[in-house]
């Protein structure tokens, strides 16, 4: 999967932004607060998911503009497409966006057609944050290969949205019941599909691990489920005296975790700085080598301001894992590029080929 052009105007600091990219690696080249991530995250928006940086859409048009406009042509195995995205402020917040220049209601459409992985510096909280980005980030690696289990996503959290409102004005479980049923339904669905990606997940990871350490750490990575489809309903109806007491629901996949671990002890609790920056990496990589051989295509890959953190072996493992794909780096100085585009003050332009 490839951009072939990319068209912006007024997002964020952006201003009439047209760049043709190159089919491998290119670098959008400046100073601070130029411009680079926020190119970054305009593309990233256009896969139909929220932004990397910020839910705040009404922070996207530029200071003094209520609009914002920004177009993609890519291509995939199969043909060339197009993405033209509209967004207003003026009043309440409206989207226009259009694929193949068919006007469409759902975002979710885009998250089909055009696929992005992106990797940040912040995404050392994969390691160390909460375990709700751990889950995000599984389910959103899901999604890409099976992009309707989006609405399993959507449908279980609107079932245990109601649940937990119930919750708090009610001390009788038996209205609790039709929810129940759902929630277990699209709550198996979602167990299921979480423990075959990471049982595919922890082999690729653990490989390009060792090849970042010279084999001298391993890593390991387990699904660790509140619950499984054998015992999802009795727990759910063995909680209920405890969740009618604090009030939400405690039981079930929404309390799932990612384990990880490094020479056998806990990432989170005990990895050094320079260990979360490898996990974190391996894993996104490892997203981006298993879409490729299960999709039979490549994503477009997004590394914001993360190379020039990077020692040369870490540097490496990235060129070699993602060497097929198309990316788009930003950086304050030069890097291994084949296309490199300076940006200063919201304007790209192409500084060499």
């Amino acid at each position: 999967m490839v951009i072939n052009k990319f068209c912006t105007d007024n997002f964020k600091n952006l201003k009439e932004v047209e760049i043709t990219p190159h089919k491998g690696f290119n670098l959008f080249l400046g100073d601070n607060a130029q411009g680079k991530t926020n190119l970054l995250e305009n593309i990233f928006i256009l896969t139909g998911c929220k932004s990397f940086r910020t839910h705040k859409e009404r922070d996207f048009p530029r200071f003094g503009e209520n609009l914002f406009e920004t177009s993609l042509v890519f291509e995939n195995s199969e043909r060339e497409q197009s993405i033209e995205y509209v967004f207003s402020k003026e009043g309440k917040i409206q989207r226009n966006i259009k694929l193949n220049g068919v006007k469409t209601e759902s975002r979710l459409q885009l998250f089909e057609q055009f696929k992005c992985i992106v990797f940040t510096p912040e995404d050392t909280e994969l390691v160390t944050g909460q375990p709700n980005i751990r889950r995000l980030f599984i389910d959103y690696a899901v999604a890409q290969l099976k992009p309707s289990y989006n609405t399993t996503i959507v449908r279980f959290n609107n079932i245990l949205k109601a649940r937990n409102e119930i919750l708090k004005k009610i001390d009788n479980p038996l209205l609790l019941e039709v929810y129940d049923t759902e929630l277990v339904k699209y709550g198996i669905k979602i167990y299921e599909y979480r423990r075959k990606y990471i049982d595919i997940l922890k082999p690729v990871v653990c490989e390009l691990y060792s090849k970042i350490t010279n084999d001298k750490e391993k890593l390991n990575i387990f699904y660790a489920p509140n619950v499984t489809a054998e015992n999802y309903e009795c727990k759910l109806k063995n909680n209920i005296s405890n969740d009618l007491r604090v009030g939400f629901t405690t039981t079930g996949v929404n309390r799932d975790e990612l384990g990880i671990t490094i020479n056998g002890k806990s990432a989170k609790d005990f990895a050094s700085s320079g260990q979360r920056k490898s996990v974190a990496l391996v894993l996104k990589l490892a997203v981006s080598k298993i879409f490729g051989e299960k999709c039979g295509e490549t994503p477009v890959i997004l590394l914001d301001d993360v190379m020039a953190e990077l020692d040369k072996n870490r540097c490496d493992l990235i060129y070699e894992t993602v060497k097929d794909c198309q990316c788009f780096i930003t950086a304050c100085k030069e890097v291994e590029a084949d296309k490199v585009f300076c940006v200063k003050n919201g304007v790209a332009a192409v500084f060499k080929n």
